[in-house]
């Protein structure tokens, strides 16, 4: 194909090199903030998860001869907005976590208002309380002291997350 062919050559070739060093540059760069900030994010030294079922007592009690422990239980359900008997509540699928009150063992849980994160999770009035991702409240165009209807319980919204979520995780630490 004469020169244009190797111009074609040329730039296939160039375009493949800075490809290899792009993907190298960020797998270095995952894999340092990984070592650099894996306790963190973990929030802990190890995680470990079950599906469908607890850790039982002989599992637990062998985690904690290795250290501090925290439990964490993770779901998803329908939050509803007004009463369910109506046809048009608005719903929306959200994620749960129930922590314990080691959570978390490495970071801190920063809230808005600023406060502490085991007022924001009791119970008040007939409702229980949460700290909330702002997307939620986004959706439904809601404000902390808001409440949702999850099952048949009613949680009110009591502080909103700060996007930091390299710091909220759990785990043994």
């Amino acid at each position: 194909g004469g020169l244009h062919g190797f111009r074609v050559l040329v730039a296939c070739i160039a375009l493949g090199v800075m490809a290899v060093a792009g993907v190298g540059s960020f797998s270095r760069s995952l894999t340092d903030g990984l070592a650099r900030e894996g306790r963190v994010i973990l929030g802990g030294d190890v995680a470990f998860s079950l599906i469908h079922r607890e850790a039982s007592a002989e599992e637990q009690g062998f985690l904690r001869s290795q250290g501090r422990l925290s439990t964490a239980a993770t779901m998803r359900a329908m939050a509803r907005l007004g009463d369910s008997r109506q046809v048009l509540s608005r719903q929306v699928l959200v994620e749960l976590k129930a922590v314990d009150a080691a959570y978390p063992h490495y970071g801190k849980v920063t809230l808005e208002p600023e406060g502490d994160l085991d007022r924001s999770l009791a119970p008040r009035d007939g409702a229980f309380g949460a700290a909330v991702d702002a997307t939620l409240l986004a959706r439904f165009d809601l404000k902390p002291g808001a409440r949702l209807s999850i099952g048949a319980a009613t949680i009110e919204i009591a502080a909103v997350l700060k996007s930091e979520p390299d710091k909220l995780a759990s785990g043994i630490g």
